[in-house]
């Protein structure tokens, strides 16, 4: 019997992820976080102070895109979009419907190169494994 609460958990690392937004491979991915939250409320019964049970709310997934060498109008041009995210070993990430919601960039300095950093926030409105 599988057990509906078990977590699976990914990993993908450094040079390995491609990243694809709308089916189209767009320039080098430097990272990217996904979190996804869910509310939960404590339901009460009149004249205890203690909760009785808990209600799970609504799932908000969020989180980061960082991209090396990337326009920003480019990937502005195409919000909303989904995003591919593959491994040299065929391991697949699917966000659907992503929105930008907040915008960053930086000047990463190491030995050889001094490049900019495009970073952005979003919210999807689905996420799936392979």
């Amino acid at each position: 019997m599988i057990d509906s609460n078990q977590t699976d958990y990914s990993c993908f690392t450094g040079a390995d992820i491609v990243a694809y937004i709308n089916g189209e491979k767009v320039s080098v991915l430097q990272g990217m976080t996904i979190s996804i939250i869910r509310e939960i409320f404590p339901e009460y019964e009149e004249g205890w102070t203690d909760p009785v049970a808990f209600t799970k709310g609504p799932r908000v997934i969020t989180g980061n895109l960082v991209f090396s060498g990337f326009k920003r109008k480019e990937i502005l041009t195409h919000s909303p979009f989904d995003v591919t995210i593959t491994t040299k070993e065929g391991d697949k990430i699917h966000l659907k419907e992503v929105q930008l919601v907040s915008e960053g960039h930086g000047y990463p300095i190491s030995e050889d190169i001094l490049n900019k950093e495009y970073g952005w926030s979003f919210v999807a409105k689905s996420i799936a494994k392979g």
